[in-house]
């Protein structure tokens, strides 16, 4: 075959190779899926990061409660060095404030300002009603079972992108 023809079918793949091939391009269409065109002020994961901030209460400088870099480097997946970009750029929209741990002073916790919560609150309302509109078509049982097979491939893909990484080490 020339080097610019395409095969004329796909007969020649196996249905592994298929489905792979089908997967790559679900994860990539997935992933170009932003609903921080619709949002205003805040990227999907500056809405994240406030959300996450909202919904695990605020620190009060006193107690432990409240959402710190490494709690929400955990729960968005992302390092440690990523979300202290993700809040500096927060911090300087005057989103979020940081407060340093009266009792230990390594550990940093975030909390949002006023103008934080003003965004959060609008942006929540236009979140809920893209999650409607989805949900009215999609039907609630698809998204939750999207949901559910979305967190099982990503854990299952993460553990075998680090296995294969490891492997190349050796």
């Amino acid at each position: 075959m020339e080097p610019c023809q395409r095969p004329k079918s796909t007969a020649n793949l196996d249905s592994d190779e298929i489905q792979a091939a089908k997967l790559i391009n679900a994860m990539h269409v997935f992933s170009k899926v932003n609903i921080g065109t619709v949002l205003g002020k805040l990227s999907q994961t500056e809405y994240l990061v406030i959300y996450f901030v909202r919904k695990h209460g605020e620190y009060d400088g006193d107690c432990n409660n409240g959402v710190n870099v490494t709690s929400l480097s955990e729960v968005l997946g992302v390092s440690t060095p990523a979300v202290s970009r993700i809040l500096r750029t927060l911090e300087e929209k005057g989103f979020i404030k940081r407060i340093t741990n009266s009792k230990n002073r390594r550990e940093t916790h975030i909390s949002l300002t006023e103008n934080g919560r003003e965004i959060y609150f609008r942006d929540r309302e236009i979140a809920s009603s893209l999650y409607k509109a989805v949900e009215e078509k999609m039907g609630k049982e698809e998204i939750k079972e999207l949901v559910r097979l979305s967190t099982s491939f990503n854990r299952i893909m993460g553990e075998e992108l680090e296995r294969m990484n490891l492997s190349k080490i050796k």
